[in-house]
Formats: C-alpha cells, sequence, structure tokens
C-alpha cells in the first residue's frame, strides 16, 4: 500500500471529495482545496499511473458505491446500493484500474529525469475562502518548449512526490506556461484566481445533474526562486487527448466538433448568476476544460479578456440553445429572424451531436418561471442548499437519498432489490430547520468546497430573454437602477452597435437586427437606447444608430421620450416639459398641461444640482436661469391646468437673476430683477 497525499494527486480528483474514511486508511484534510489526503489499497487506487479514469464522469467517485459515512458528492448522503450492484460497481473499478496501470509514461522518451532538480514555491488559490497557500515543491522543467498558443508557451515539467520510504517520485507529468512577452507578476495570480472561480461555477453546474458532468483543470503558480528574476509560471496537470477550442471569448463556435454541454455550461453560468458573469473560451479535452475567460457585467473582473458585457453579447450572437439548456430550463436569447436563420447550421450539428439529457436534470428555476407555471408567486421560497438539500414533502421525505447529487430518491415501486428512482420536485422550498443546519454545517471545515457552492446556489436565476426577465422583476419587485439598465439590456445594446458597426458582415449591415436589439435594450430600461428610440421616432439622428431610418410616430416617441425623463435623463426632462409647455410634439390623446410642465421643469432644474461631473450636456443649451424665468412666466399668467401665482413667479425671476448673475451674465440677471419687481406689482393690483 502507498500512501499518496492530496498536495501530490490534487489535479486527479477533479472534483472536490468532502470527506473520505477507509478502515486501514489515514485521512487529513488540505487547507487550500478541502478535501483530504487518504491511504490507497490496491483496489481503490484510481490514480495510479498519473491518468484520470476515462468514462461518462471525470469524478472517479461520484458514482462509486464504497463512500462510507454518508461520504457522497456535495455533501449528500450516498444512496444505498444493492450488494449485487455493489460487486458489479467495484469490478468496474478494478478493471479500470488495472488498464490504468498498463498505460506508460507518455514522457518517457523525452528523459526529463536527466534535468536537474530545481526547488520553487508554488502558489494555490482557493475560490472558496478567497486566499492563498504557499509551499515548496521539487520540479524538473525542459529549457525548451514544446507547444505555445496566442500569449503563452509550454514546457514539460514533472513535480515531485515523496513516498513512505522518504524518496521522491517524478511519475505525475505537469505543463508549465509563461509568457511570451513580460507581463505584470499579478497577471499570473489573476490568471489562477479566474481559473479557480471558474472551476467553482464548474461545481455549481455539475450540482444539477446535466448528462456529462464538466471540470476545470486546478492551475496554480509557481516561481522558481534560485533563478535570476525568480521567473513565474503556471502549471496544471498534463491530460493526453484531442484538445478542441469550444468556444472563445469572442463569439466562436467549434463546429467541427459540435458539442451540447460547451455552449450549455456557458449559458448556465449566465443565468444562475444573475446575469452578473459568463464563463466561455471553453476548450480542453473532452469536458475537462482549461484557460477559460469569465466576462463580467462591469468588464472590471478578470483582467483585460474580460469584455464585460461586449464579450456576453457575442456568446449569443452566435449561441443557439440545445437540448441540455432546454433539459435547465434555460431561455433562448432574444435575437432577430435573420440571426436565428443565420444559426440554423449551428442548430443542426448540435442536434446530430451524441449527449441526449436522461430527464433528470435539475432545472435551472427561477421564481418568474415557477409563477408563470403554478399561477401562484415563490417570492418567499429562497433557493435551497446543495449542503441541506430541501424538497417538498412526500411520503419519502423521511429517507434523505439524493442520486447523483441533484434530486431525493425514493425505492421504486415496480422492484424490490433496493433499485432507487429520481424524484422529480416541483419547486425547492425551505424546511423550518434549514439556518440551524447551515450553522452547524458552516463549522464543518470538511465541508469548505461545498460552502462556495452554496453561495453560488444563493444566486437567483434570471432568464436569458426579454420578457422573462420583466416577469422575474415584476414577481420580486425588483426594480433595476433607472436609467442603467440590467446587465441584459446592455448586452442588447451592445449587440445593436456591433451589427451598426459592421461587426458581422461589413459588406452587409443587418440594420433590422440592429434596430430589434436596439429596441429590446430599451424595453430593459437602459438609458442610452431609450434615448436613441425616442429620436429615431421623433426623425432626429441619434447617436446608437445614425444611419438607421424609421417612420416618424408622434406617439412612439413621446412614450420614449417619458421613460427617458422618468429614467434620469436632463435633456429629455426638458423636452417633456416643452412638449406640455407649447404642444408641439404632443400626442393626439395628451393637451397641453402646464401644471405638468412645470413639474418636469422643476426637475430638470433640480437635475443640474445633482450633477459634479459634468454629465449633462444639455446644461449649456438649458441654463437653469431659462428654465427659472420660464415658470416665472407661467406662474405669472396661468392658463392649461395652472392658477396664476404672482408672488411665486416673482420669487422665481429673483431665483432665475441670481442664476445668471453666478453664471456671468449681468445684463440678463438685471432683466430677471426687473420682471420681479414687476410681478410682485401685480400682487397690490
Amino acid at each position: 500500500m502507498s500512501s499518496i497525499s492530496d498536495d501530490d494527486c490534487e489535479d486527479f480528483i477533479l472534483f472536490p471529495i468532502h470527506e473520505y474514511s477507509e478502515s486501514g486508511s489515514t485521512k487529513k484534510k488540505d487547507s487550500v482545496s478541502g478535501r483530504v489526503s487518504f491511504s490507497v489499497s490496491e483496489s481503490d487506487a484510481v490514480f495510479a499511473n498519473n491518468i484520470p479514469i476515462p468514462g461518462k464522469s471525470h469524478h472517479p467517485l461520484d458514482r462509486a458505491c464504497s463512500l462510507p459515512n454518508g461520504g457522497y458528492l456535495n455533501g449528500h448522503p450516498k444512496p444505498p446500493i444493492s450488494a449485487q450492484r455493489s460487486q458489479v460497481l467495484r469490478k468496474y473499478w478494478r478493471n479500470a484500474i488495472r488498464k490504468s496501470r498498463m498505460l506508460k509514461d507518455p514522457w518517457a522518451s523525452h528523459l526529463l529525469h536527466n534535468i536537474a532538480t530545481e526547488t520553487a514555491l508554488r502558489y494555490r488559490y482557493n475560490a472558496v475562502t478567497k486566499t492563498w497557500v504557499t509551499d515548496e515543491v521539487a520540479v524538473k522543467i525542459e529549457s525548451q518548449s514544446f507547444a505555445h498558443g496566442a500569449m503563452r508557451q509550454c514546457f514539460r515539467l514533472k513535480k515531485a512526490y515523496m513516498l513512505n520510504d522518504d524518496k521522491l517520485s517524478w511519475k505525475y507529468n505537469y505543463v508549465a506556461k509563461q509568457y511570451f512577452e513580460k507581463v505584470a507578476r499579478d497577471v499570473y495570480f489573476e490568471d489562477v484566481r479566474l481559473q479557480m472561480d471558474a472551476k467553482l461555477w464548474g461545481e455549481e453546474y455539475n450540482r444539477h445533474n446535466p448528462p456529462k458532468k464538466v471540470d476545470i483543470m486546478q492551475m496554480s503558480v509557481i516561481e522558481f526562486v534560485g533563478r535570476e528574476g525568480k521567473p513565474l509560471y503556471h502549471i496544471e496537470h498534463f491530460i493526453e487527448g484531442v484538445y478542441i477550442k469550444y468556444n472563445s471569448n469572442s463569439g466562436f463556435v467549434e463546429d467541427e466538433a459540435a458539442r451540447c454541454t460547451p455552449q450549455a455550461f456557458s449559458h448556465f453560468t449566465f443565468e444562475r448568476s444573475d446575469h452578473e458573469v459568463i464563463v466561455v473560451d471553453v476548450q480542453g479535452v473532452g469536458d475537462l476544460y482549461t484557460d477559460p475567460q469569465i466576462h463580467t457585467a462591469n468588464g472590471k473582473g478578470y483582467g483585460d479578456g474580460d469584455l464585460g458585457t461586449k464579450g456576453m453579447a457575442l456568446f449569443f450572437r452566435s449561441h443557439v440553445c440545445n437540448r441540455i439548456c432546454r433539459g435547465f430550463s434555460l431561455e433562448q436569447f432574444d435575437l432577430s429572424d435573420r440571426e436565428r436563420e443565420w444559426l440554423r447550421d449551428h442548430e443542426r450539428k448540435q442536434i446530430a451531436a451524441k449527449t441526449q439529457c436522461r430527464g433528470a436534470e435539475s432545472m435551472v428555476m427561477s421564481s418568474a418561471r415557477e409563477a408563470r407555471r403554478s399561477g401562484s408567486s415563490l417570492l418567499s421560497s429562497p433557493p435551497s442548499s446543495p449542503l441541506t438539500p430541501d424538497w417538498p414533502q412526500s411520503p419519502d421525505e423521511g429517507i434523505e437519498c439524493p442520486l447523483g447529487g441533484a434530486y431525493p430518491a425514493r425505492r421504486s415501486e415496480s422492484s424490490d432489490d433496493g433499485v432507487w428512482e429520481p424524484v422529480r420536485p416541483p419547486f425547492p422550498r425551505r424546511r423550518k430547520d434549514t439556518v440551524l443546519q447551515e450553522e452547524a454545517e458552516i463549522q464543518n471545515s470538511e465541508m469548505e468546497t461545498a460552502l462556495g457552492i452554496n453561495r453560488l446556489a444563493e444566486w437567483q436565476r434570471r432568464p436569458s430573454h426579454v420578457g422573462g426577465q420583466l416577469d422575474f422583476l415584476k414577481l420580486n419587485s425588483k426594480l433595476e437602477s433607472i436609467g442603467v439598465g440590467s446587465s441584459l439590456g446592455r448586452v442588447h445594446l451592445d449587440l445593436a452597435k456591433y451589427h451598426e458597426m459592421g461587426r458581422f458582415n461589413h459588406d452587409d449591415i443587418d440594420m433590422d437586427s440592429a434596430l430589434f436589439h436596439l429596441e429590446q435594450a430599451a424595453v430593459c430600461d437602459v438609458l442610452e437606447a431609450i434615448i436613441a428610440m425616442s429620436r429615431l421616432y421623433s426623425g432626429l439622428v441619434n447617436d446608437v444608430l445614425p444611419d438607421a431610418e424609421v417612420a416618424v410616430d408622434v406617439g412612439k416617441a413621446f412614450e420614449y421620450l417619458v421613460q427617458a425623463a422618468e429614467a434620469g435623463d436632463r435633456r429629455s426632462m426638458v423636452l417633456l416639459a416643452r412638449c406640455y409647455d407649447t404642444g408641439e410634439g404632443l400626442p393626439a390623446d395628451r393637451d397641453r398641461d402646464w401644471l405638468e410642465a412645470t413639474y418636469w421643469y422643476e426637475e430638470a432644474i433640480g437635475k443640474e444640482q445633482e450633477d459634479e461631473g459634468g454629465e449633462f450636456d444639455a446644461i449649456t443649451d438649458d441654463p437653469s436661469y431659462s428654465l427659472l424665468a420660464r415658470l416665472a412666466e407661467m406662474h405669472q399668467l396661468g392658463g392649461f391646468h395652472l392658477d396664476v401665482d404672482y408672488q411665486k413667479g416673482g420669487d422665481l425671476f429673483t431665483s432665475a437673476a441670481d442664476a445668471a448673475m453666478a453664471a456671468m451674465k449681468g445684463r440678463m440677471a438685471n432683466k430677471y430683477y426687473a420682471f420681479a419687481e414687476e410681478c410682485w406689482g401685480m400682487i397690490d393690483e
């Protein structure tokens, strides 16, 4: 029996194991990964010969029957397994172990054992606790790269681990990656943070029981402290197989090897994160990914590759929902008819993909979708925790046996041999003792990674289409920042701009699709889109789609003008006030209303006081003293639902004079002071 520590086999355990104990084995917790070190007997040596065991799931213990003490994935207890089934599973694992030991070292011919051993510092990141752990490692690394990408070159590396007899073993192969150009040292650490955060999203994806689980390679930074300049490298385990880039951070989708899982994973992260992030640039061997990229809603979370909502827009421009997306209840992003036609070829290729849903996928449901199904609001139902699976009452609720870590299980009515089948809940709800259970589990240091998944589970899922987004906000009584709009709206706005600049077809600009996405962005309360739509329907030039042409529609133009004014745009407030003031630009169903006009004039004047960054360029065209003077005239004259008020008119003329004096308009100020005296004089008359 040989002892393997978690430090040495970290890259083989592709999904965290929260607890593992076996008679005759030893166990200890690792502070970074939350996993444990354990002794491996001949029948359990699933990490032999440095090659992960092939199969439908990369997790060697995901469906194993021998996890004692309830040590099941994501903290769930293991389901009971019959003795016959247990023997079959053990036989499969023995065969897999035997085959893995027969594999030869793919790097044996490169004679890395002849290279001098170097000591380096290794930095590992814990995405759950947001902390770094440093240790010392012995490595052998080639001086010449054997492959390269667009930005980094790759070197073969072997890392030593200690056997029981204090001898070093060099059987594990790694790839060390270094940037061609000199970059700031922080870049290496930010890359690791990105990949480990993406790994956590991979675990959240697996928690929903997809047909094929995914994982992202463990990556760390090593520093050669004995070399001049102390150079840094990324290191991750070397995986044999066909390396495929399934999608990119700029909208590329692989057609020759069209698959459902990578695209569904990216779509899943967008909805599951409340439209805050999306994991793209999915590439690797099978469903073991490496070097992903995360786009954030503000575009500031993950370095230069984080394109923000622009990157999200590029993904959805080339994404068509597949059977896994539908199995998760993810909703199709809104695209124009022409865009959908362009995606027909992608859709046909994904239909031909072999991955099939089993019907046991855990739907990623928002309260909006559930309420549409049941006709009732589920706002009082917080999301369930993977640590404390919380399902509706059923006859079998006393038996907590989640199957595959996604659904509870019950005994099959048609079988007496202990077979368990999944139970699909209508929607999870919280039990009374959930809070106490969570407090107890937070204190359990063996469950750090599961707690990280629990944090992800607390994010609410928003649909990817505008109709579902509006339902979500309505049912949750949750409004976006007025004028800023939702992330989904900004994604549509970026798509409109991409079309206008010819990003997808420079020779044939799809203006219809650009207008479609601009309208969707306006529906999502993006101020820039609202203003553009108002000017378009008014027959005026706009800043977003200057070459777009639509039929003038006074009614629609006015509706968008009202929406822009309510969103806080000062220029729109002034224009709306003048519509009610003069009657010009009002639709047929609206009349002049000076009471409404005074409200919007006052709102525009107050907006100037809030502006300290010079954001409202309309102030130069409509300075506050001119608006105050117009308000004074309206109160002096009265009419159109506004009563005459000479006192207020005089006060407003005085305020206009003071504002003009502050703006260095002396003659204008004297004029307004005279008007104020004249207005006050009318009180006595």
